[in-house]
């Protein structure tokens, strides 16, 4: 294009010093023109010649233009008022590089420029695609050129354009937009607001690229808010999941988003709180009449571990652990062979313990290894081992929702159902209490130990299920690292987790280890100096510490996965259930209550403790029968006063 120009310069400068014809004067049209000219004249466009001769020599880059100007204004007067103060501001470019509006302003008529039919399609197509199709050719150098730039600005995108303040990067520029009411929506997880050219819009992730989601900062900053968002969308599409909220609070806000008829069928509320009702669904771990032994092991594992988490037990608590997990395990067994309506309770626990008269009478149905322990090493403990574990089994007694909740030996909620077949399962255990905590560590061990069971499955009839933690330092309480072992394991078997606590600090560091190590994405809101400067240690030092050490309420710094890779941390604005979700139905918050009335999962709270009153008796007179019928296997002789002694043990034939 250079040498192209650089020729017409030098033809345009022979054609007015006589240094030979040009095409055109050939064609007899330019010598009487140039005949005409004047000396003067002949000398001006000399030097215009040499002028633009000049400036294509030292000019660098050339560029091909278009330069398209549009206004828009309430009324088409003030728009035209605005174009002219436009293009009045081009006539300083008038003078050498002759810059001329495509069109022709005709005296008191309209401008014929782009807006004539016939050009105005064509002009709006190159302004929204940046076609490049000028008028005619307008040929600028880089230094003309850099005028017209557009300088960066909020919305800029870039990522070698100096920002003040934090380096902050742009959001990913093929982040889809996020709208409920598209079915291609489905497949995406909400996750906040990003500013681009044409404004604010809600962009999501997809499910694919999802496993683990760490939101950390500041309470009251909008962690919960995006969390409700993400379960009310994830299980209107049809996914299973588990809301675990502390406070009661989020469930609140998610109530009027399950009122449609398929989504509330599949409800199951756990309510513990303040205003528990007066039912309560039936949760049984130790029913396990036809389980097999692995999945007996497991609900043994989720019980230690629960208590483990709950009560803070360290690498020292080796009697505390074993002692539970013997008491856990003799339960486990005597309910693989009672009936359903018989299977003992998480409340047969401190009966088993401190009760000689039934403790023996479950020794005919342990195997030799854990016979072994009751008759020969537990006599020797003293009595303020079993305190740790009776007391917190007391403290759950004293509450009646838990009870009826605990105390119901045929279950109507299991965790291994709720993953299987897409239920929704919204827990509110409670806030504050040591007992608080235990039950909800209850619920995740649970979990975490039921999804591992899926290892049974083929991989792609493991159906994924979110489990959405919120205050997750609650369950983070044993020394062994449990939980950030089980979270590591149970991507796999289809379980997908969105953890949320308000300082890493909190969390041990094993767990957290775990999150970084496997999240695909991380969002912080505020955070201390101290917390800040660790995540961002996870970004790589890609942002530094004061990029969320100053963050306002409903910020977020986000890091995702897209596409498969990891994007660079930019910023993100919160959302609101409204937002994203559009408005709830409040009115139809009773269909959830008849919907779980008619599911036939909730038993009152009254029934579900009259059974409880008298289960310890029932237990052992069925255990007598059983033993006396020759169902048990080995059996102690009784001693003089009734209870077991340390004389031998026969050995009955067993039943053929």
């Amino acid at each position: 294009l250079r040498r192209v120009l650089r020729r017409e310069a030098r033809r345009l400068e022979r054609r007015h010093s006589g240094g030979g014809p040009s095409w055109f004067d050939r064609l007899g049209g330019a010598p009487e023109r140039r005949e005409r000219l004047g000396p003067t004249e002949q000398h001006e466009r000399r030097q215009i010649a040499k002028s633009l001769e000049g400036k294509l020599r030292d000019s660098g880059a050339l560029f091909e233009a278009q330069i398209l100007l549009r206004c828009q204004a309430p009324d088409r007067d003030r728009a035209k008022q605005a174009m002219q103060g436009l293009l009045g501001a081009f006539e300083t470019l008038t003078e050498q590089n002759w810059l001329r509006v495509a069109g022709w302003p005709l005296v008191s008529l309209e401008f014929l420029g782009s807006d004539i039919p016939l050009r105005r399609g064509r002009f709006d197509r190159r302004f929204e695609t940046g076609l490049h199709r000028p008028a005619r050719r307008a040929i600028l150098t880089a230094r003309e050129l850099a005028g017209f730039l557009k300088p960066p600005t909020v919305s800029c995108r870039l990522e070698n354009v100096a920002r003040s303040g934090p380096l902050l990067y742009p959001p990913p520029a093929t982040l889809p937009s996020f709208d409920a009411k598209e079915e291609s929506s489905k497949g995406l997880i909400p996750l906040g607001k990003v500013s681009g050219e044409s404004g604010e819009r809600i962009v999501g992730v997809a499910v694919a690229d999802t496993f683990f989601s760490y939101v950390t900062g500041r309470s009251r900053y909008g962690k919960t808010e995006t969390a409700i968002v993400q379960f009310a969308h994830l299980v209107r599409s049809g996914h299973g999941g588990l809301f675990l909220d502390p406070h009661g609070d989020a469930l609140e806000r998610l109530r009027p988003y399950l009122t449609e008829t398929e989504v509330a069928r599949r409800v199951v509320e756990i309510d513990l709180g303040p205003g528990a009702g007066d039912s309560q669904p039936g949760w049984n771990l130790f029913e396990l009449r036809g389980a097999t032994g692995a999945e007996a092991e497991a609900r043994v594992d989720a019980v230690v571990d629960a208590f483990a988490s709950a009560l803070e037990w360290g690498e020292r608590s080796t009697r505390a652990i074993n002692l539970t997990t013997q008491a856990a395990a003799a339960l486990a067994f005597v309910s693989r062979v009672l009936e359903p309506e018989l299977a003992p309770t998480i409340f047969q626990l401190p009966t088993l313990l401190s009760n000689p008269k039934w403790r023996k009478a479950t020794l005919p149905f342990l195997p030799a290894a854990a016979r072994a322990f009751w008759t020969d090493r537990f006599p020797l403990l003293s009595e303020e081992a079993i305190t740790p574990l009776t007391n917190l089994v007391d403290r759950l007694r004293h509450s009646s929702p838990t009870s009826a909740l605990l105390g119901q030996s045929q279950s109507t909620y299991r965790v291994r159902e709720a993953m299987d077949e897409g239920l929704i399962v919204l827990v509110c255990p409670g806030m504050g209490s040591t007992r608080e905590r235990m039950i909800a560590n209850l619920f995740l061990f649970d979990l975490l130990h039921a999804a591992r069971r899926r290892a049974e499955l083929p991989p792609a009839a493991r159906r994924p299920f979110w489990v959405f933690l919120d205050e997750v330092q609650t369950y983070d309480g044993a020394a062994s690292g449990n939980l950030a072992g089980l979270l590591e394991q149970s991507a796999k078997f289809g379980l997908r987790a969105v953890v949320l606590n308000q300082n890493p600090d909190r969390l041990r560091p094993q767990t957290l280890a775990a999150l970084a190590t496997n999240r695909s994405h991380l969002l912080a809101t505020a955070l201390d100096y101290h917390a800040a400067a660790r995540v961002s240690r996870e970004w790589g030092g890609r942002t530094s510490p004061d990029a969320l050490t100053g963050l306002e309420r409903f910020r977020f710094v986000a890091q995702v996965t897209h596409g498969g890779e990891l994007s660079k941390p930019f910023a993100l604005g919160g959302i609101r259930i409204e937002d994203a979700l559009g408005p709830g139905a409040p009115q139809d918050v009773a269909k959830l209550e008849r919907a779980a009335r008619d599911s036939g999962r909730r038993r009152t709270v009254e029934k579900a403790l009259g059974h409880l009153e008298t289960l310890d008796e029932r237990i052992l007179a069925e255990l007598r029968r059983k033993a006396e019928g020759g169902e048990g296997g080995h059996s102690p002789d009784e001693s003089p006063d009734g209870d077991e002694g340390g004389g031998s043990l026969r050995i009955p034939r067993r039943p053929a």
